[in-house]
């Protein structure tokens, strides 16, 4: 069966600046693989992006394009409660800078390689 098509075929991401953390403890980004039309969708957006003006709405397009693949996060604390964040598509851009942003769209979009490892 294609991978797109099974909902529980997923990868995680883990951020470049949490990888020295415990594997237990470190806060992750799980995906689904999507289909050649899901990718058309978030292309999509990604021409949006290119022809807007920037700002807000410039950072609003990276985290739409973000959100179609992304199933789950986990080891998510929140600094001022000291509680797991649940995951809520709607809190994304509570999560990552602007940086770690660029990375995880970088890190989807290669269906969980990053470029550095692209490279090697």
């Amino acid at each position: 069966m294609p991978i797109a098509l099974e909902p529980s075929r997923t990868y995680r991401y883990v951020l470049k600046s949490d990888r020295d953390k415990p594997k237990e403890d470190q806060p992750f980004f799980e995906f689904r693989y999507l289909s050649g039309r899901a990718w058309k969708e978030v292309a999509a957006v990604a021409d949006d992006l290119e022809n807007s003006a920037g700002g807000a709405a410039a950072i609003d397009s990276m985290y739409a394009m973000i959100k179609p693949g992304l199933v789950n996060w986990g080891n998510m604390i929140d600094p001022e409660m000291a509680q797991e964040i649940p995951f809520d598509l709607d809190e994304l851009d509570r999560l990552l800078t602007m940086k770690e942003t660029r990375e995880l769209l970088e890190a989807f979009q290669n269906q969980g390689v990053g470029a550095e490892e692209l490279k090697n």
